[in-house]
């Protein structure tokens, strides 16, 4: 038994048609994931998001 047996991305489709789906799946996961922690950092009240006041104080100016 390698240390690779497990791994649920090998190539081709030999698993069938549920194992195909599920490694889509779990690909989906990780992505959802991705974006749900960008969303928290960057989104609406992020940690990182730029204050848009500054942007609107240069339009009054002008």
């Amino acid at each position: 038994m390698s240390k690779w047996d497990f791994w649920p991305f090998g190539p081709g489709y030999e698993g069938g048609f549920w194992y195909s789906v599920s490694k889509f799946a779990l690909v989906g996961v990780f992505l959802l994931i991705i974006v749900g922690y960008l969303r928290f950092l960057f989104g609406p009240k992020g940690i990182f998001r730029e204050d848009s006041k500054r942007y609107t104080q240069k339009k009054k100016k002008k």
